[in-house]
């Protein structure tokens, strides 16, 4: 009943022991344990190439636009409009992603309403840019930077494979 409750998401200490409420489970924290729930370092992919981070491996390469498949679970972007390298990092607070099709939306947001549990939000992939242009959030969709239109000779292929 607590987990579905107003407490969601909230944090309360009973008998020594921290008792962490999310949407979907309770977690308790033995009295003198801690959770680390740092986020992973960021990493760089260098184009070509695969990089492991957190529970995901993602990886990058070029292809001309005539190979471009829709359909196989990876995300095309305009190499004109890309600076490389890639890099994968969590979301910072307050970070918007410009949604495909129009419009922001807070990353926070975002993993709530795909039903992300709080405790696993830091591990949650973010590819960005040389430039720190989101691309691409995992969970939540590409972002609306560079798409790829007809006749483009060169696009990024991107894919996050859950490890």
């Amino acid at each position: 009943e607590m987990v579905h409750s107003p407490a969601a998401g909230k944090s309360i200490e009973l008998a020594g022991a921290t008792l962490r409420f999310s949407r979907d489970h309770l977690e308790v924290i033995a009295p003198g344990e801690s959770r680390n729930e740092d986020s992973p370092k960021a990493c760089t992919l260098e184009v070509p190439g695969s990089k492991q981070w957190a529970t995901v491996t993602v990886s990058a390469g070029f292809c001309s636009g005539h190979e471009i498949n829709f359909d196989d679970g990876a995300e095309y972007f305009d190499a004109s409009c890309i600076a490389t390298p890639i890099h994968v990092r969590s979301y910072k607070p307050g970070e918007r992603l410009a949604r495909f099709g129009g419009g922001t939306k807070r990353i926070s947001r975002l993993m709530i309403d795909a039903g992300v549990p709080r405790h696993l939000r830091p591990m949650i992939a973010v590819v960005t840019d040389n430039d720190d242009v989101i691309l691409w959030v995992e969970h939540a969709g590409r972002s609306q930077i560079a798409p790829v239109s007809s006749g483009v000779p060169r696009a990024l292929r991107l894919v996050i494979h859950t490890l």
